[in-house]
């Protein structure tokens, strides 16, 4: 950016978790702040654009810090995510919560259907990619155990770096069946993100350019 006067650096990043973070550093200099817009021409009034940015940014990390401690995660099973896949027609969805920075784990929904053999167990394993077998972290209970459909439920602690891992989607479920005693069908677990924080990104993004396009206007009338 070419601004006769002033300076203005912004960074903004969404953090894996769903939440935001932002870093910026303002040096502004207002005496008569000229800056050149997109399309060229100058624009008069920055000050009123900073003021809009840094009120959006304002709401927008204080929405995320309300947030930040639980973290929402989905994931979808089938057997093709096995290690090695198989061919089984079952398939299942999960959702749970994370907090991370106690560690607890919980299920809010848990569901399988047409399994090939009645259901064994249901484990939470990792650190894994898709595709890589991960080590066993802790067991969640089939509210039905021997069924071919049904629910689980349950939860736990995990540690600090298992936090890291699921957070970064390295972590996944596994139903084990009395046909696949290794896991029938898995279920990788994924960051649902926040839609809290998209809609004011957006509505941080739409005043932006509001007032950049009234500044405009006011330019090009004056001159």
């Amino acid at each position: 950016m070419d601004y006769t006067r002033g300076e203005f650096y912004l960074i903004f990043f969404l953090c894996p978790t769903g939440g935001a973070a932002i870093n910026f550093s303002l040096t502004f200099q207002v005496l008569d702040l000229q800056v050149r817009s997109i399309g060229g021409a100058k624009m008069r009034g920055f000050p009123k654009l900073i003021s809009a940015v840094l009120s959006s940014l304002a709401i927008l990390v204080g929405a995320s810090a309300a947030h930040a401690a639980t973290i929402n995660l989905h994931a979808d099973f089938d057997g093709l995510q096995m290690t090695p896949p198989n061919a089984s027609p079952a398939f299942g969805a999960a959702d749970v919560t994370l907090n991370d920075v106690t560690g607890a784990f919980s299920v809010t929904t848990g569901t399988y259907q047409d399994l090939l053999g009645g259901a064994n167990a249901v484990n939470l394993n990792g650190p894994a990619a898709p595709g890589v077998g991960g080590a066993f972290i802790m067991a969640l209970t089939l509210d039905t155990p021997g069924a071919m459909s049904g629910t689980f439920s349950g939860g736990g602690t995990i540690t600090a770096g298992q936090i890291t891992a699921m957070s970064a989607g390295d972590t996944y479920l596994r139903i084990i069946s009395s046909v696949y005693p290794g896991g029938e069908i898995r279920g990788q677990l994924f960051v649902v993100p926040e839609p809290t924080s998209a809609i004011l990104l957006g509505l941080g993004g739409f005043s932006v350019l509001a007032t950049a396009r009234r500044n405009r206007k006011r330019t090009a009338s004056s001159w």
